[in-house]
């Protein structure tokens, strides 16, 4: 790619006392071989109380950093604001627990927008993991997914070693030397728009972000309008999601809680209905029976032999027992709210 052809990339990081993985994350996009006059770092905070604005400071001799107020605190309420706050043609959204891979991630990620103006979108088509991440992080990453539900939905957008695909849904694509062209339809959406997702601002600024940029209705949302040809880069990301299983509890309760919260309020514009049900009957039924997460487990493991498969049905199950609970209590007992983030 010529110099002169370098989009100007505005990377956006929400952050709330992130203090133990940001520093990762921001020397990794330091290490960027792309031009750094090309490149700033927004981060928007709700409120740390620990060192995370303090090791970001540290990198402002590195990077452009532009830090701004997250007041509504969410992830998505994060997003929303940095997309204001952002300079750049070419949105890349990085959380703070993601790490890039490789000093060309910026450069891959980003060249498929300059080859083709109808592309509004780049992800990451596999999560990596490093050899000192903890064996449930490995397991994640192996497995292309932060909700195990997806596997059963169909619409992971990762690749996992369990199916041996990148996702389930039957897309029309085109096979490129460094990634694939994607057509999405509406009725057909993987989870794209998180964990290293780039989207061109103009596509962004044509649908209501705001106050939450939820990931998965953005880009519904941009489909809508036509704006559906996406690329996932043969590149890969770390995800350091849940390095325990305490905090994959917490962070699974945050995302049903929050999900039927927003939902509820008629704040979610993807249509989740539309999915077929018997993927969550087959994700029932399988948590119940248990042997077919022992039959996926097994297949991870002939693809990608590692211990850290026996985390799949437990996963499972604990997911099972936490949407089933959260389910009732929004649907029988009518009491839905969004997680606390205090003490997070």
């Amino acid at each position: 790619m010529k110099k002169e052809q370098f989009p100007f990339v505005s990377v956006i990081t929400p952050t709330y006392n992130s203090a133990k993985v940001i520093g990762l994350c921001l020397q990794a996009i330091a290490e960027q071989d792309y031009p750094k006059n090309k490149l700033e770092v927004v981060i928007a905070d709700a409120g740390s109380s620990d060192d995370t604005l303090k090791i970001v400071r540290t990198f402002s001799k590195k990077l452009k950093i532009n830090i701004c107020k997250n007041p509504l605190q969410t992830g998505e309420a994060g997003k929303a604001v940095g997309v204001d706050k952002a300079k750049g043609e070419i949105l890349a959204l990085i959380d703070s627990d993601n790490i890039i891979t490789g000093t060309d991630f910026l450069r891959r990620m980003t060249a498929p927008f300059v080859e083709d103006k109808n592309i509004t979108g780049t992800e990451p088509l596999y999560f990596v993991y490093r050899e000192n991440d903890t064996a449930l992080t490995k397991y994640f990453a192996a497995a292309g997914i932060n909700d195990p539900l997806c596997l059963f939905i169909g619409n992971y957008d990762r690749y996992s070693y369990v199916t041996g695909k990148w996702t389930s849904l039957e897309l029309k694509t085109e096979e490129k030397k460094d990634y694939i062209k994607i057509h999405l339809e509406t009725a057909k959406m993987p989870t794209i728009g998180a964990n290293g997702t780039f989207i061109r601002k103009t596509d962004i600024k044509k649908i209501k972000y705001k106050p939450y940029l939820f990931d998965i209705d953005a880009i519904y949302e941009m489909v809508l309008k036509g704006r559906d040809k996406f690329v996932k880069v043969k590149t890969g990301i770390v995800h350091i999601y849940s390095p325990t299983m305490a905090s994959f509890i917490k962070k699974q309760q945050r995302r049903i809680s929050d999900f039927l919260y927003f939902n509820s309020a008629s704040q979610r514009s993807y249509p989740w209905k539309s999915f077929p049900v018997k993927g969550i009957m087959l994700f029932s039924l399988s948590c119940v029976t248990v042997i077919p997460l022992i039959i996926q487990a097994f297949l991870g493991f002939i693809r990608k032999p590692a211990l850290f498969w026996v985390f799949h049905p437990l996963v499972c199950e604990i997911t099972f027992v936490i949407y089933v609970y959260h389910f009732i209590m929004a649907k029988v007992f009518k009491k839905t709210k969004m997680k606390d983030r205090k003490n997070w």
